[in-house]
């Protein structure tokens, strides 16, 4: 398998990831949290702050499994979320042939761009729970690479 991470460990790729996933997480429970005081017992906001929620836990779950070497949680964390990435393709894709407006369309094509940042997490964790399994020589590294 080749190394998705140019020039560091997999183990690392999926540390920064989660790393920064938590930090997303906090703050887009932090931003649920205001929309729920603002805006008072509309379900829009609740279900926004539950996704962040689940979101934040996720974070968590990859970081553990990752400090651990884990394999069962890092796996967990891949399955659930290939489940969150698949719906919301599902969702963005409907969402861009019922966009009204040309700068609608624009916004959510941007958001399916983000996804291609996802689904490289996902190849970077698959990369790191593979090096588990069977070590650094079951990776393709850079040449010149310290493993």
């Amino acid at each position: 398998m080749l190394n998705p991470c140019c020039c560091i460990s997999p183990r690392i790729g999926t540390f920064i990831f989660a790393i920064v996933d938590l930090i997303f997480g906090v703050s887009t429970v932090f931003y649920g949290l205001k929309l729920v005081a603002d805006s008072g017992q509309r379900i829009e906001t609740w279900v926004e702050l539950g996704l962040a929620i689940m979101l934040l836990i996720l974070a968590i779950l990859l970081l553990i499994g990752t400090i651990k070497n884990s394999a069962e949680k890092l796996r967990l964390w891949l399955i659930i979320w290939l489940v969150v990435i698949l719906a919301f393709i599902a969702f963005q894709v409907f969402n861009v042939t019922s966009a009204p407006t040309g700068g609608e369309r624009i916004r959510l094509m941007s958001s399916l761009g983000g996804t291609l940042l996802f689904l490289y997490q996902i190849w970077v964790v698959w990369a790191f729970i593979h090096e588990i399994r069977y070590g650094p020589q079951g990776l393709t590294y850079c040449p010149g690479q310290v493993v």
